[in-house]
């Protein structure tokens, strides 16, 4: 009897006293959520498999992009066999396929499918709502399609923390990733400029300093000046 190889984590038997999760009757390979499902990065896959007693099999895993890697290989021993895998990049379709000898005489034929299980590779997004009941799901306490779990904000800026790149920004004036805004630019944010629209100095709370205003008078005076010029400079051409 050829040895059992395998590799990432130790395959475990189990008795089949009943249909396993996840299973449908006849179903040479599947998941514990089945197949045409999704996992997202970080995820652990548990893939059942059952070769035929006596038989050689080899069980395989396709990614997106077709890189196939050999989960495990042995002889079957008509029970169900499982292995552990974690759900990476890249993302897409992942399918497990089961591989056993070719029915029929054929001496130059290789190991063909008997079976195969095809899921989705997801990123993981913290904030996904897997139940589609309209509230966040606890990450360490796992999918709860009881109810999820609660908006949690933690700076109060209407932005909830798993999508929230300043998580604690000190004002509610913020973006949509929940980062302080400074309409003006003047290095001065929104809920601390007393001139939110008018570029300013920091030293005074955002709005323009006293040099500032002189400047301005100075500029004014002098657009005055040249524009009462210009009209003497009219009258005396016309005269």
């Amino acid at each position: 009897m050829k040895k059992m190889e395998i590799s990432l984590i130790s395959v475990s038997i189990l008795l089949l006293t009943a249909v396993p999760p996840g299973q449908s009757n006849e179903q040479l390979v599947w998941t514990e959520k089945g197949c045409d499902v999704s996992y997202t990065v970080g995820d652990l896959i548990t893939v059942y498999f059952t070769p035929y007693e006596g038989e050689e099999f080899e069980l395989w895993a396709y990614d997106a992009v077709m890189n196939e890697t050999l989960l495990c290989e042995g002889v079957g021993d008509g029970h169900t066999h499982d292995i552990t895998v974690t759900a990476e990049p890249p993302l897409g379709p992942r399918t497990f396929m089961l591989k056993m000898p070719c029915p029929g005489d054929c001496e130059f034929c290789d190991l063909c499918d008997f079976g195969q299980c095809t899921i989705t590779i997801e990123e993981h997004d913290p904030c996904e709502d897997h139940c589609v009941n309209r509230k966040q799901d606890c990450g360490e306490y796992g999918v709860d399609c009881g109810g999820g779990c609660p908006f949690i904000d933690s700076d109060r800026d209407g932005v909830e923390d798993c999508r929230d790149v300043c998580p604690h920004s000190r004002c509610n004036q913020v973006d949509a990733q929940g980062c302080e805004v400074d309409s003006d630019k003047d290095g001065v944010t929104d809920c601390e400029d007393d001139c939110p629209s008018e570029r300013g100095d920091p030293s005074h709370k955002g709005c323009p300093g006293s040099s500032s205003l002189i400047l301005k008078v100075i500029g004014i005076m002098a657009v005055g000046g040249a524009l009462a010029l210009w009209r003497m400079k009219s009258k005396r051409q016309s005269g």
